[in-house]
């Protein structure tokens, strides 16, 4: 279970007033919620919520709404750090693979053309449209 920053050591940016949205939940949606910013990655092992913020630029975001899910939950008594379950997004079954021989010289022309006959019987649906 990821462990909470306090507010003190986030970035504070100069920012226009945010409006704030009352938000009315259950302890077992706010379990849920906790259990949702828990979830890791494999090889990374960031959480889902910490990746998306970092592709999208908003890592303060996630990290205050961190600090408060994991304030609502110390203050209801739900479960953090250590004592909270942790989850791991992983392959439950190998993907299907295939063997297949690699062109190589005068493979690869005859692949070619193989390719352009191909294409002259079934034109791609973007030639279709043209």
């Amino acid at each position: 279970m990821r462990t909470p920053k306090k507010k003190k050591d986030l970035p504070v940016k100069a920012t226009k007033k945010l409006t704030t949205v009352d938000l009315r939940i259950s302890k077992l949606e706010l379990e849920f919620l906790r259990d949702v910013f828990s979830v890791r990655l494999p090889v990374s092992m960031q959480t889902v919520s910490q990746s998306l913020a970092a592709s999208t630029g908003r890592q303060t975001l996630e990290s205050l709404l961190w600090v408060k899910l994991s304030d609502a939950c110390a203050r209801v008594g739900l479960a953090l750090n250590d004592q909270a379950p942790d989850f791991l997004v992983t392959l439950l079954e190998s993907p299907p693979l295939g063997v297949f021989q690699v062109p190589t010289g005068d493979e690869s022309q005859e692949a070619e053309n193989e390719e352009e006959a191909h294409r002259s019987v079934f034109p791609d649906a973007s030639e279709e449209k043209k």
